[in-house]
């Protein structure tokens, strides 16, 4: 009896120690960060954040910053079904974000390429493709919504205000009732 508690006392932090392991996965994203604005260039020592979904709840992010060439990977990632990974960049104040991706079965490697853009003030490169006004007149009461469809014909991202919104637009004072629709 006391050899097989002694045996137990000796395996017991083994086991322990390899759960979490086990648990963290075999999984990798690797990618590489691409100035657009320059012809290609290198984004280098820019921080990395890989969004993770489990069963499509939030999870803690993890941080990774890329190398002088651009490179950034992330390791030891769950490559179950459940588990979904965004890779997010706040360049320039602007935030690029890859597709979602989900390892398939058998698959333990995500390789991807994410285009960043220099940021600008400028909106002499913003068309507008596309524009709809739509009125609707029903209960006593006039509807107006705007479908406008914009293109950005330059190579750079427009940042307009101090925030950073890429647009921003302003409605009438006299509006009210206001409601969001998708």
């Amino acid at each position: 009896m006391l050899a097989i508690i002694l045996c137990l006392a000796m395996w017991l932090p083994v086991m322990m120690t390899a759960t979490p392991a086990e648990a963290a996965g075999n999984g990798l994203i690797q990618g590489k960060l691409i100035n657009g604005t320059k012809n290609g260039g290198t984004v280098a020592q820019q921080d990395v954040v890989l969004k993770i979904q489990q069963n499509r709840v939030n999870q803690n992010p993890i941080t990774s910053k890329t190398d002088e060439n651009g490179f950034f990977s992330f390791s030891g990632l769950n490559t179950g079904a459940d588990y979904s990974y965004v890779v997010s960049v706040i360049f320039q104040k602007a935030e690029y974000l890859s597709d979602t991706l989900i390892f398939a079965a058998n698959e333990t490697n995500k390789s991807i390429t994410l285009d960043v853009w220099d940021s600008t003030t400028s909106d002499v490169n913003m068309k507008i493709e596309l524009a709809h006004t739509v009125i609707v007149v029903e209960n006593n009461a006039v509807s107006v919504r705007e479908y406008i469809q914009f293109v950005n014909t330059g190579n750079t991202t427009l940042l307009a205000g101090d925030k950073g919104e890429t647009l921003r637009f302003f409605l009438p004072k006299e509006a009210r009732d206001l409601a969001l629709t998708y």
